[in-house]
């Protein structure tokens, strides 16, 4: 399955001492699918969470599928979405950090896996363990992500894919669970160790989290000096539900 981009969402607003603000409202458009490739999603439920994992505020999104909703203004924040009841959609959780003015989310963040995206990604991991009976309440969280060597360019398509890399995701509670990865061919790789060459990893049945941050996905990496390095990205997560991280990304001392 040849993967979804997603950049790795970071909200920054420089005022200068203009005092705080709580919360700043966040606006956007949920899609089916990654990218904003796909169809948008009317009647989408949008939770935000703070970096506790408490609810922040709920929103419904309209038939063109827009929405706003508050987070907490110069902080990190979570966000859930739930597709409309019955549908099939597999809720999907993202990470982010608000600075002190209203935004827009930009295109592609939110959105929430659509019945026939999330198969072909359970497809594109047969074998790996979990994966046959993802997506559905009691099987736990899926954590996916492609990771990538951070490089100070605007396309992300030119930067390099990571090679080697392991992904160990550890619940609030709970037992940790090693990443499945490709092999040259793209396919699971049941005696791989670390990223192939297309730098993709998948977690599947993780216990989910619901607060201070509720999952650990560490990645561990040798930059390019060979140093083996860890970075560690949080989210919190339905059970049932999925966290892609497209890319991942990784960095140089």
């Amino acid at each position: 399955m040849k993967a979804h981009r997603i950049e790795v969402i970071v909200f920054l607003a420089f005022t200068g001492c203009v005092p705080k603000a709580t919360n700043v409202t966040m606006s956007g458009t949920v899609y089916d699918v990654p990218n904003a490739a796909g169809s948008v999603v009317g009647g989408a439920t949008v939770r935000t969470l703070d970096g506790t994992g408490a609810l922040v505020e709920e929103a419904t999104t309209d038939e063109g599928g827009a929405f706003t909703a508050a987070v907490p203004a110069g902080e990190g924040f979570f966000v859930q979405v739930d597709g409309p009841s019955g549908e099939g959609y597999v809720p999907t959780a993202f990470s982010g950090t608000a600075g002190l003015n209203d935004f827009d989310a930009g295109i592609g963040f939110p959105w929430v896996a659509a019945p026939d995206w999330f198969a072909a990604l359970q497809a594109d991991w047969a074998g790996c363990p979990g994966a046959d009976v993802a997506g559905v309440p009691g099987s736990g969280v899926a954590v996916v992500g492609e990771v990538r060597m951070w490089m100070n360019i605007s396309d992300i398509d030119m930067m390099p894919l990571q090679v080697g890399a392991d992904v160990v995701v550890s619940p609030a509670s709970g037992v940790e669970v090693s990443g499945c990865y490709h092999d040259g061919d793209g396919a699971y790789d049941p005696t791989a160790t670390g990223t192939g060459p297309d730098g993709l990893f998948a977690v599947f049945g993780i216990a989910p989290g619901t607060a201070s941050g509720g999952l650990a996905a560490t990645i561990e990496y040798d930059d390019t000096s060979g140093v083996r390095r860890p970075v560690i990205y949080q989210y919190t997560a339905e059970d049932g539900g999925l966290v892609p991280i497209y890319p991942t990304f990784v960095y140089d001392e």
